[in-house]
């Protein structure tokens, strides 16, 4: 596929909710050349690490550390947080 016949990959966050007392789940949306797709991620219970839900297996896997990924307890700061990395995302 030549660069001018690459689509480009489109990320929308769908959701946010509560998980734990200071975590977060959320789902992103996602559409490439390949379809739309929906990425499940969720922090733990205090808001830090970073799991992707891998539904196969039927469970969430741990892909960064409590130390490498946080989000802060204020729904409009995690909002925030999280439309600055996905914005990064579609930039790569």
């Amino acid at each position: 596929m030549t660069s001018a016949q690459t689509e480009q990959t489109e990320a929308k966050m769908t959701s946010i909710q509560r998980y734990g007392e200071a975590g977060w789940a959320w789902t992103v949306t996602v559409t490439d050349e390949y379809g739309t797709s929906q990425v499940h991620y969720r922090t733990n219970r205090a808001g830090k690490g970073l799991w992707l839900y891998y539904g196969g297996a039927g469970e969430y896997r741990q892909q960064s550390g409590t130390s490498q990924f946080s989000l802060p307890r204020s729904e409009e700061r995690a909002r925030a947080k999280l439309a600055k990395q996905i914005a990064s995302y579609r930039e790569r």
